[in-house]
């Protein structure tokens, strides 16, 4: 009786697991397809099934936070992270929510909130470039701006093709240091492809 139980339980955690994955899969389609309620919907289907699904929480968030759901989003992002503390992913994109949160009455301490999560995805994973975008980009709108120079210098490093992150890091120099600290970033955004690079080399630098 014992092993009977065993057994039928066991078949019954597999057909649950079977239905989260065909409702995921579901869900991924619909979402490649930007039918976002629907994907929305499959996600969850998904989860009833598997209430621990990582995978299903983390999709659900990111259309959550696309379609300005952010509460929802920040919801998913908190399940994941209590059922896998070490998915860098999750703390950067809870953070880009708390950074798009960043205004009004709320802008200094939603911004801080989005530096925790950076920093936290850094500490998981330093060679997560967009992290350290973000958070420089972050600190930058704190008037933080020689630990944004930092931050942004190092994304430049591990994504040196990348024309956003000169023309960030120049704008962040020009603003502290003023005069033409930032003309070497912006001439390096330009050559690839910044065309907003481009209006400030005329306007700030020495040609």
């Amino acid at each position: 009786m014992v092993n009977e139980a065993t057994n039928q339980k066991m078949i019954f955690k597999q057909s649950c697991s079977q239905k989260s994955l065909k409702y995921f899969v579901f869900a991924n389609e619909q979402a490649i397809k930007k039918s976002y309620n629907n994907a929305i919907y499959l996600y969850t289907l998904s989860i009833v099934y598997k209430p621990r699904n990582v995978s299903a929480y983390f999709n659900r968030g990111i259309i959550n936070r696309r379609i300005g759901e952010y509460k929802s989003a920040i919801e998913d992002f908190n399940m994941v992270i209590e059922i896998n503390p070490d998915k860098a992913s999750a703390y950067l994109n809870r953070g880009l929510i708390f950074s798009m949160l960043g205004h009004g009455n709320n802008k200094s301490k939603n911004k801080l909130r989005s530096i925790a999560d950076y920093s936290s995805a850094i500490k998981i994973d330093k060679y997560l470039a967009n992290a350290y975008l973000y958070r420089g980009i972050a600190k930058s709108d704190l008037n933080n701006l020689q630990d944004a120079i930092k931050d942004l210098t190092t994304f430049t490093k591990l994504a040196p093709d990348v024309s956003k992150g000169y023309y960030l890091l120049g704008k962040a120099k020009h603003q502290l240091y003023k005069s033409d600290h930032g003309c070497k970033d912006w001439i390096k955004a330009s050559e690839l492809g910044c065309e907003e690079s481009v209006k400030l080399i005329s306007k700030f630098c020495n040609n």
